[in-house]
């Protein structure tokens, strides 16, 4: 990787049996399935419930500032879960959407209370990659160049996080 990229490491691809979930979910078809979780605000509540059983954490109560808590081993720590469509964002919750904003300080509290984001391509559903991107690195790389910014929220083209996993040799 080149000084000043993101680093970004690649977890798991977690695949989704679609048409388990049509039949639970009762959609009329596949293709509803298909069109309702490249979502990613749809999609993130199954990769929280997938992650959690597969790393053997928690979920997290509604409003806290993380979605998972994994108790041991490598990852153990607080970790945000968001899915990557055309972006992603790494503004806190509270700060996203119409008419909010975020601010440098607003971003460091957040890095400061998490030990990173788990990043699910929703675009590749039902073949969702997931990726770990640490508060340390973030931080770091948010300090050594200039951000994009769409709407004063902190973001990253999914192209730009798929550049960077694949220039990462994960």
């Amino acid at each position: 990787m080149k000084r000043g990229d993101l680093k970004v490491k690649f977890l798991d691809i977690l695949i989704f049996d679609t048409k388990k979930l049509k039949d639970c979910l009762e959609f009329r078809s596949e293709n509803d399935v298909y069109g309702y979780f490249s979502d990613g605000r749809r999609l993130s509540f199954l990769l929280e419930i997938r992650l959690a059983r597969i790393l053997n954490a928690k979920l997290a109560h509604p409003n806290k500032g993380y979605d998972l808590i994994v108790e041991s081993g490598e990852l153990q720590g607080k970790w945000e879960v968001r899915t990557l469509t055309e972006r992603v964002y790494f503004s806190p919750s509270k700060d996203v959407g119409y008419g909010r904003t975020t601010n440098k300080d607003s971003i460091d509290k957040k890095l400061s209370e998490i030990n990173g984001y788990m990043i699910g391509d929703a675009y590749l559903f039902p073949s969702v990659p997931v990726f770990i991107i640490y508060s340390s690195d973030l931080k770091d790389y948010m300090e050594k160049i200039l951000l994009q910014k769409v709407n004063s929220k902190v973001t990253y083209s999914q192209k730009t996080i798929q550049s960077y996993v694949q220039n990462s040799g994960n």
